[in-house]
């Protein structure tokens, strides 16, 4: 009884403040690790089944939006193993991009479009270590299957004049 009560007032009541949190706390995260704008619509976390919908995805593909898109999806869908949270990975399952569009361009000098992990860091002020720090925790990420439903990739290089296009891939 007291499960099913806590779900409900978490539903009607803490729900939506806890989603836009989430929401903006993920966009802000990859604007900071992937060095360029990202657009996030909203980010729904369901239970008792842990699993997070995140919808209407976009990452530039240079630095802002209105240069064009990276990546951008309907939905993500995703499982959280929760007996994870407190290993080195945290394991997300059953990954579902829905309608997902890629874009991967080569310049003349032949450098991709594609964000840089690592590299210049920033100097920070030293602080004490949180497995929980929004951004220690996407180092710990592990997707083992990701599965695409109706998915568009784009491959272009302005050095030689190639395009080629995948549509409407689907993979399980």
């Amino acid at each position: 009884t007291i499960l099913v009560l806590g779900v409900l007032l978490y539903q009607f009541y803490f729900a939506s403040r806890v989603e836009r949190y989430l929401t903006d706390t993920l966009q802000s995260t990859l604007e900071k690790q992937l060095k360029r704008e990202v657009s996030i619509g909203s980010l729904r976390v369901n239970f008792p089944i842990p699993q997070i919908t995140v919808s209407d995805i976009a990452i530039a593909r240079e630095q802002k939006l209105s240069d064009g898109t990276l990546l951008s999806a309907k939905t993500l869908k995703a499982k959280v193993m929760l007996r994870t949270l407190f290993s080195d990975r945290i394991l997300i399952d059953d990954i579902v991009l829905d309608t997902p569009t890629v874009w991967v361009e080569f310049d003349e000098q032949g450098r991709s479009n594609l964000p840089s992990f690592g590299g210049d860091k920033e100097e920070e002020v030293p602080k004490k270590e949180s497995r929980f720090d929004p951004q220690k925790l996407v180092e710990r990420l592990y997707f083992p299957r990701i599965q695409l439903i109706d998915g568009n990739i784009y491959f272009a290089h302005r050095k030689i004049p190639l395009t080629v296009s995948v549509q409407r891939l689907n993979t399980t």
